[in-house]
């Protein structure tokens, strides 16, 4: 029924091509205890066996350690964690009765400068000391330089490179929300901009070349509506040298990556300057065939790093809409959804959206799957490119077949998870370096869940 349903609302574009148009706590520990029942060590056997595996494993590059995927994907440092765990926090305020924000931004030494509402988000923009809401351990080479490797043609943005200035003493965070599932803040008119699924051309005649980006239709449409409001706080920003954090779990991380986008591109935002933290969040962005860019990061001169979306093992959301979504195997499996795609190629070519080879998005910037094991606890391990769909594959069997692992992906889609689990895998992998005589990071803030 589904697949006859898509196949209805697709046929019309066939030939057409498609630019133009809480926290887990004890309740997570019980379940990972019964999914892994078969792993019988404890916890302390679990550390052990990672400490193992760490003396095995040269450290490398300022405490970061050496993974599979690749001489360039270097796994986050406990520092960088920790401040990833912090900008998850933060995200979760949005989910918070407003009246507690400034009490609860307080506590993290950040002050409210604005705040809003929309049918489809809820924001609020903060300020705060840099040395709190910075990366402590990014290196000078993410820091600066890093678009003028990439070679983008400077007539688009203008020279990517700015004289030498004074480190800023302030920094901004401007964090969105995802869907509210309490009573009374469902709406309607979500949804509808939500089925307005199929890419149509992002910021077309801002890119070089354009039509270079795709967007889901209907979050593009919900994008511009965001930007203006906004915009004001962006520019204040920009002029004073302030470095912008942009951030937000699920839905809200789609929507902060796609602000970033359009401040690159309307508003020659410092590449530099610009960060942006999704947890979570399903992919809602891809290149066109239109261009021969590496990737959406290369097409906007944005230096590695300032892109970091974090995925949890068994969260579907962020798995959405890519090649590896399980509904994208269930409607090349349908007799008619297949004969679409294959049409669709004949016509448009395998480098389009919706043929065989290819769902809707793609993923963007650093992509980084929050894993536990009971041999080596939690790690947060980068995902090159070319792994990048084996490493997201959901084994929607398994999860169908034991509802207690079913729960665990309802669990990981929680914003307060990506907090908490970014947070253990911090600490464990402190406490590995430690034993490998590496000085310890600050201990995080006391009051880390979001409820």
């Amino acid at each position: 029924m589904l697949a006859w349903k898509y196949t209805a609302m697709l046929l019309p574009a066939i030939r057409t091509p498609l630019i133009p148009v809480g926290t887990r706590g004890t309740v997570n520990a019980s379940i990972r205890a019964i999914t892994g029942a078969s792993e019988s060590g404890s916890m302390d056997a679990a550390t052990l066996q990672a400490k193992q595996y760490m003396a095995s494993s040269p450290i490398r590059q300022s405490r970061g350690i050496s993974s599979s995927a690749g001489p360039q994907q270097i796994e986050l440092t406990p520092e960088q964690l920790m401040h990833a765990a912090k900008m998850a926090r933060l995200s979760g305020f949005t989910y918070r009765p407003v009246e507690d924000l400034t009490e609860w931004l307080g506590k993290e030494g950040l002050q409210l400068v604005a705040r809003g509402q929309t049918h489809f988000t809820r924001w609020y923009v903060a300020d705060g000391q840099a040395k709190a809401l910075e990366e402590v351990s990014t290196s000078d080479r993410e820091l600066s330089g890093g678009a003028a490797r990439i070679g983008r043609p400077e007539e688009l943005f203008g020279s990517a490179s700015k004289s030498k200035r004074k480190r800023p003493s302030r920094h901004r965070v401007i964090m969105l929300r995802g869907v509210a599932w309490r009573a009374g803040e469902f709406n309607a008119r979500l949804w509808q901009d939500m089925v307005k699924f199929l890419p149509a051309s992002f910021e077309g005649n801002l890119t070089q070349p354009q039509n270079a980006l795709v967007a889901h239709s209907g979050m593009s449409d919900m994008a511009q509506m965001l930007f203006h409001e906004l915009r004001p706080f962006l520019a204040e920003a920009q002029a004073a040298d302030t470095p912008v954090t942009l951030g937000g779990h699920s839905l809200g991380g789609a929507f902060a990556l796609l602000m970033a986008c359009m401040a690159r591109v309307r508003m020659d935002f410092d590449p530099t300057a610009i960060r942006c933290y999704a947890f979570g969040a399903p992919p809602v962005l891809s290149l066109s065939e239109k261009t021969s860019a590496q990737n959406v990061m290369s097409l906007l001169n944005m230096p590695p790093g300032a892109v970091r979306s974090f995925v949890l093992d068994n969260d579907p959301v962020p798995r959405a809409m890519l090649s590896v979504d399980p509904t994208f195997a269930m409607l090349k499996q349908s007799a008619p959804m297949s004969w679409v795609l294959e049409a669709r190629r004949a016509f448009l070519g395998s480098g389009v959206a919706f043929t065989p080879e290819k769902f809707l998005y793609e993923n963007v910037g650093d992509v980084y799957l929050i894993k536990w094991t009971a041999e080596s606890g939690q790690r947060v391990i980068p995902l090159a490119p070319a792994e990048m769909e084996d490493q997201l594959r959901l084994a929607v069997e398994e999860l169908i077949k034991a509802p207690v692992k079913l729960i665990q992906a309802l669990l990981d889609h929680s914003h307060g998870s990506y907090s908490q689990e970014l947070y253990a895998a911090a600490r464990q992998l402190e406490r590995r370096l430690d034993d490998d005589g590496v000085p310890s990071v600050n201990e995080m803030p006391a009051e880390m869940s979001v409820a």
